[in-house]
């Protein structure tokens, strides 16, 4: 009874996941984006600090127009790197963080292998790049608060 128990924590703490994944991929795609081309206007702006160069033409838009896209491989990537499993172990944390690197890097490949083949998605390598770094920090934050 106490498996039965155990299975159906693991999978309702699963679907959870999965949720707040596609809720804040998204997040980490536009904190990129705001990284990559944003972020010298702001210290220009704020701080009055020349750093960088100011995009005025990059538009935000159509990395909103791919999100879909990015969020579906993502997933599916976080699924197939067994981040959706439940996670026993000796050291379930450290799993759980490699298993969250080895989904991301696999995501990010297959966004860049996604903007070479169709061009759909902008081909900024840095956003792809700080979606990485981003999606790391943020998806480790969320298991982290989830896990307590």
């Amino acid at each position: 009874m106490k498996q039965n128990t155990y299975y159906r924590f693991w999978k309702y703490s699963a679907i959870l996941r999965l949720v707040l994944d596609a809720l804040l991929i998204p997040v980490a795609v536009i904190l990129a984006y705001g990284a990559k081309f944003k972020l010298t206007w702001f210290f220009q702006t704020i701080f009055s600090v020349q750093i960088g160069q100011v995009y005025s033409s990059a538009q935000i838009e159509p990395y909103l127009h791919v999100l879909g896209i990015i969020v579906l491989l993502w997933i599916v990537a976080f699924h197939f790197s067994g981040l959706y499993r439940p996670f026993i172990g000796t050291m379930p944390v450290i799993d759980e963080f490699v298993k969250l690197v080895k989904g991301a890097s696999i995501a990010t490949l297959e966004v860049l292998v996604v903007t070479f083949i169709f061009k759909v998605i902008p081909e900024s390598r840095y956003v792809l790049f700080y979606t990485w770094l981003f999606g790391i920090l943020i998806l480790t934050w969320e298991f982290l608060i989830t896990a307590l």
